[in-house]
């Protein structure tokens, strides 16, 4: 991952002190655990994760994808 944008601070419940570090980590997993998904990254062999609640109707979209609603994008993992 090259780079992160959060368009809120206040959707991070924990961690947006440590965003810098997920900046050139590599996504080595995804696992979903009910209404989440984990993202696991790894860096200087070292893993982290970033994990999304989504709740009823949130979605993790791909670039390609068209979004309806801009408003709504509250992160970006590029």
């Amino acid at each position: 991952m090259t780079d992160v944008w959060v368009g809120r601070a206040d959707i991070v419940r924990e961690g947006y002190t440590s965003l810098a570090w997920y900046r050139n980590a590599t996504l080595r997993s995804v696992e979903r655990f009910g209404k989440s998904v984990a993202l696991g990254f790894l860096k200087d062999k070292v893993c982290r994760y970033v994990v999304a609640e989504l709740g009823m109707t949130g979605l993790l979209l791909f670039r390609s994808a068209q979004v309806k609603h801009p408003q709504h994008v509250h992160v970006k993992l590029v």
